[in-house]
């Protein structure tokens, strides 16, 4: 079986969308709804790269509706590939990356995280012979979790809609948490097979909060003030405790901390 690639191989502005309805959000919603504006926010820092300060669009979009969750014994009858969209039609290609402050050639100062957002691809190309075989994922999540040895205890899934191009596609994906994961990069398990498994995982442990609250003091053109002003956060947000970016539970839009004294750039 092939479930060690499947599970762990693969390769947005938020929009303000419904959560469960008469729900607040939970604290591993506003991971998710964090990590999927993380990938937009990355983006939007690729551009002003990309144009020497002088753009800030984002790459995509990126919009999260129809949570569900609940503890880890209510998913183990079911069957994977009728929670989560197996790799199948086109997928997105999107590269995590870095860009650099350095104040003189010898010495880096800050390192960030960039998202360059590539184009639509056959699963097949992007996943390899795995992208040729999904019906590896018609198995129970109990027998797979075995197989891997994975021990989560929370899940949550949603509908995914990811515009890019011109294009849009809509698909279920699921994040685990998994407390007791040696290596504190597995604790949290995304699995999205059109955005990319490795991708999320990368931009969950990002230092973007910061990042962008740096950039316009490190980087000349309007693109860079632009990005930090549009990207904060509502007032009222909560701080994620994975990523640092601050969630509204009222908008469900995640992005910096708002500006705490109004002459402040940060």
């Amino acid at each position: 079986m092939r479930l060690h690639a499947l599970f762990g191989t693969a390769a947005a502005v938020m929009l303000p969308l419904p959560s469960l309805i008469g729900s607040p959000m939970t604290k591993e919603e506003a991971t998710v709804r964090a990590a999927y504006a993380s990938v937009v926010l990355a983006s939007r820092v690729q551009a002003v790269m990309d144009s020497g300060g002088e753009s800030d669009a984002a790459g995509l979009s990126i919009g999260l509706t129809d949570f569900r969750q609940g503890p880890i014994s209510e998913l183990l009858d079911r069957v994977f590939s009728d929670e989560v969209t197996v790799p199948s039609g086109d997928v997105l290609q999107c590269t995590p990356g870095t860009w650099n402050f350095r104040p003189t050639a010898l010495e880096t100062k800050h390192i960030g995280t960039t998202v360059y957002v590539s184009s639509w691809v056959p699963a097949t190309t992007a996943l390899g012979k795995f992208g040729d075989h999904p019906q590896e994922l018609n198995v129970t999540f109990f027998r797979a979790f075995h197989e891997l040895g994975w021990h989560p205890t929370t899940w949550i899934s949603f509908t995914v809609s990811l515009s890019a191009h011109g294009r849009e596609r809509q698909y279920r994906a699921l994040f685990l948490w998994d407390p007791t994961a040696p290596d504190p990069s597995g604790q949290i398990r995304p699995i999205d097979y059109v955005l990319g498994n490795s991708l999320l995982v990368t931009l969950l442990h990002s230092s973007l909060a910061e990042d962008i609250v740096a950039l316009p003091a490190r980087t000349e053109g309007p693109g860079p003030v632009k990005l930090l002003e549009s990207a904060r956060a509502p007032t009222a947000c909560m701080v994620d405790s994975v990523t640092r970016l601050c969630c509204d539970p009222v908008t469900l839009q995640c992005g910096v901390k708002p500006r705490q004294n109004p002459l402040e750039h940060q």
